[in-house]
């Protein structure tokens, strides 16, 4: 790593932020220096960056499980202990089904498969470009009512 990266910077300490998923924005913080300077580190230093990419990778993995779990439901297990009168310990199992979540849903296959799940549609021919999104295209159609012509002035 180049000295100017090293100067205050305790890379085991370093490498513990990263992996618990801390951003660029808030290592800047826990440093005092501008955001701008880690992003500049990871430019200057390749080393830096596969550094930072190699310890962030498993905190994303671990965020992409659990988002995919929300997305498509899942099972867990709980053990509760009872005492009865005579001071017995008795354990029991509750398994609980959690559904599939329809915001992870979204946000998954809009990150995942975003030329099918984006919001925008883009129609392009002729050179003209035109961009419309679906909360618009939805506005307007919910105000035309089949059936209903408008008022002549």
């Amino acid at each position: 790593m180049a000295p100017h990266v090293r100067k205050n910077l305790d890379i085991p300490k370093f490498i513990k932020l990263l992996e618990a998923g801390w951003t660029d924005r808030q290592l800047a913080n826990f440093y005092d220096v501008n955001v701008c300077t880690i992003e500049s580190w990871r430019q200057k230093d390749p080393e830096f960056k596969t550094l930072v990419e190699k310890h962030r990778r498993p905190s994303n993995r671990q965020v992409e499980r659990t988002l995919y779990e929300r997305a498509t439901g899942y099972t867990i297990r709980e053990f509760k202990r009872h005492t009865d009168k005579a001071g017995n310990v008795e354990t029991t199992e509750i398994i609980k089904e959690i559904p599939p979540d329809t915001t992870a849903m979204i946000f998954w296959l809009k990150n995942r498969d975003r030329k099918r799940w984006q919001d925008r549609v883009n129609l392009d021919g002729d050179g003209l470009k035109i961009t419309v999104t679906r909360k618009q295209f939805q506005k307007k159609s919910e105000k035309k009512k089949p059936g209903t012509k408008k008022a002549k002035k």
